[in-house]
């Protein structure tokens, strides 16, 4: 498959074929399960990492207008600093940002989401831009017990829309020796798996046994690497 052309932007795969495709992937050092964005005229606007689907792609690209606004507004916000005042220009503008799910994206938004200082609706807002981030679910993890219930919220809110992405780590959280991040990693681990058998009821997680919980937790993991099988066959052929 060659490089594709996907509205003003050109598309180039780590498994694109072809000698146009193979000159661009390695000038633009194109990494393995990736897809890199680049202008006709050579820059790069992003890279999307970790096997990102057509879905992800076409994300990204419709999310480059509001992205490109946002990081303005956020130059402009903070030449005058953050305050309450300003505070909700800033979440509109981390809205922006994250609507484009990139590690530039990221690494500007993550300083917001874990600010404690921050106005509260900044760190709100910056937790929910995360939404198309779900290399960012380790990070978002802590924020699910959070005593602040708009905080907690924007949390679980947001590891659901990463969607299956965010499990590994949901289930890392499930592993936990402590019952409430046990308890808030449930509701969106189960909302992203959709298999009431596998991902049992909350209150099994709460107070089963260590061993029921480690055996069930163990089955989870089992049956999410083999939702990952078929792509990595898909790859060899």
């Amino acid at each position: 498959m060659g490089p594709v052309l996907a509205k003003k932007y050109v598309l180039v795969r780590q498994d694109s074929s072809g000698p146009l495709a193979k000159e661009i992937r390695d000038k633009y050092k194109v990494g393995r399960n990736s897809v890199t964005i680049i202008t006709p005229d050579g820059d790069v606007l992003a890279r999307l990492t970790n096997e990102p689907t057509a879905e992800d792609v076409l994300a990204a690209v419709d999310g480059l207008p509001d992205f490109r606004v946002g990081m303005e507004q956020l130059a402009k916000l903070k030449e005058k600093g953050l305050t309450k005042a300003n505070a909700e220009s800033f979440a509109a503008a981390l809205k922006r940002v994250g609507a484009f799910p990139s590690q530039e994206s990221r690494e500007t938004i993550l300083p917001y989401a874990k600010d404690d200082n921050a106005p509260e609706a900044v760190q709100r807002a910056a937790i929910l831009a995360l939404g198309k981030h779900p290399d960012a679910a380790a990070e978002v993890i802590p924020y699910l017990t959070d005593k602040r219930y708009p905080i907690k919220s924007a949390a679980a809110t947001t590891l659901t829309a990463m969607g299956p992405k965010a499990l590994p780590a949901l289930l890392d959280a499930l592993g936990s020796d402590n019952v409430d991040t046990r308890a808030a990693a449930f509701g969106p681990a189960a909302a992203v798996t959709k298999n009431g058998k596998l991902s049992k009821e909350l209150g099994f997680w709460k107070t089963g046994k260590d061993d029921a919980r480690a055996k069930a937790l163990s089955e989870w993991r089992t049956w999410w690497e083999a939702q990952q099988t078929p792509k990595e066959d898909a790859k060899k052929k």
